[in-house]
């Protein structure tokens, strides 16, 4: 059964899932408490996880952990965002600077390059749907989750498939940036995918940014908006 969440409550996912993306540690109630939640006693903040856990946004991945968010709680918090996209001019002009020359692939591989030194994540570039180009994936296989095998079992077979997923993504984006959270974007559970289309020379595009679910949605979304608005604006 479905609850309406209490302010409290929806702040405290909130801040479940900000902790979590930032130190990728299972967040426990003792450390909301005093370090977010001065007001609210650590009894409070466990029973308000519990109601979290059980409404299906957290997990407790053993016992006497803290909680993890699950990408439900990722869908709630990419809902919470501002709409504004905020690019510094700083990393603007560290994207445009990579993406100069005349030839479009030259130029879109080193945007991509670019892209993941700013957000330590991984790019794919869909010049077609059957021509793809990716980058990065060592920056997947270095966040602290690989230490288990079979994290790395189970994206190793997500990189297989990667061209037929970059495919599907192609033939079924919008037109418009969007936010896709573990089978969302057909990858993976641990996964998430920020996707834009582009228009190039040789017709529509898609230029997409992946990275485990625990990823900095809004500093992302906004590099993948600024990729688009730099691409789209020289044709």
């Amino acid at each position: 059964m479905t609850v309406q969440l209490t302010d409290r409550q929806h702040e405290l996912l909130l801040t479940i899932v900000g902790e979590y993306i930032s130190t990728a540690q299972p967040v426990g109630s003792k450390l909301v408490a005093e370090k977010y939640l001065p007001d609210v006693s650590p009894a409070t903040v466990r029973n308000d996880m519990a109601v979290l856990e059980y409404q299906g946004y957290v997990h407790q991945p053993y016992t006497s952990a803290g909680r993890v968010p699950t990408a439900k709680a990722y869908e709630f918090y990419v809902g919470q965002l501002a709409q504004e996209s905020v690019l510094s001019e700083q990393i603007y002009r560290v994207l445009k600077d990579s993406a100069q020359g005349n030839d479009e692939r030259a130029r879109l591989k080193n945007l991509a390059k670019a892209v993941i030194e700013e957000t330590g994540e991984s790019a794919v570039i869909g010049f077609s749907p059957e021509d793809t180009f990716y980058t990065g994936i060592s920056n997947l296989f270095a966040k602290p989750e690989f230490s288990t095998m079979q994290m790395v079992v189970d994206m190793s077979r997500l990189i297989d498939h990667f061209d037929r997923i970059v495919k599907q993504l192609m033939e079924s984006a919008s037109q418009q940036v969007d936010i896709l959270i573990g089978q969302q974007c057909q990858l993976s559970d641990y996964c998430s995918m920020i996707v834009s289309p582009l228009t190039l020379s040789s017709g529509t595009g898609m230029f997409g940014l992946f990275g485990l679910t625990r990823m900095d949605y809004k500093k992302n979304r906004d590099i993948v908006k600024g990729v688009a608005d730099i691409i789209n604006k020289d044709l």
